[in-house]
């Protein structure tokens, strides 16, 4: 049994949409952090003199650095809640959208241990690792709508077969009860 079990069906519905957003904007924002700092900051400062260059760089770089370990912790955070949330339910009702999920947060933690040692080194990181990290958070997030997919696609696909089952026998037909379509004789104003 797990401790979601205990959440009284409200503080269900409400923590888990918010843990969901947070899991959103954790990885919105490591991914367009990203790609501010690969793309926009590079073009931005080629006009400046180098040593200017390297003063604005040096300033966006660490607040890029604080832009990344908030967005890990985020993430850490929602990512665990909501494995530990949909565990079973890969296991048991949606076995084929577990891979998915399994190579999401594979390749999620790899990217994230990348942005982090990008963050931690004195050196400004190399453009090659930036662009390969922001391939992968890429993949990571085509990773995650493909497993939310299946497991929706697969839900859904039960509840049609449980409807399907659960049809009605044909209506009893009510033809003894049914309004006369002609008027009685002798009623005719």
């Amino acid at each position: 049994m797990f401790f979601f079990d205990l959440l009284p069906e409200w503080m269900f519905h409400t923590v888990f949409p918010i843990v969901r957003w947070l899991h959103i904007v954790g990885g919105t924002l490591i991914v367009g952090g990203t790609l501010f700092y690969e793309f926009v900051i590079p073009i931005a400062l080629e006009d400046m003199k180098q040593e200017h260059q390297l003063a604005v760089f040096g300033r966006v770089r660490w607040v890029f650095a604080k832009v990344v370990w908030i967005s890990v912790a985020i993430l850490m955070f929602s990512g665990i809640l909501s494995s530990l949330q949909y565990y079973r339910a890969y296991e048991i009702q949606y076995p084929l959208s577990k891979p998915w999920w399994v190579a999401h947060v594979i390749l999620a933690l790899l990217a994230m241990a990348i942005a982090l040692r990008l963050t931690l080194s004195r050196r400004v990181p190399p453009i090659s690792w930036m662009r390969v990290n922001l391939v992968l958070l890429f993949v990571v997030l085509f990773l995650a709508s493909t497993a939310r997919h299946v497991r929706i696609s697969l839900r859904e696909k039960q509840e049609r077969q449980q409807l399907r089952w659960m049809r009605l026998p044909p209506a009893v037909s009510n033809s003894g009860l049914t309004m006369p379509t002609t008027r009685p004789a002798g009623e005719d104003k």
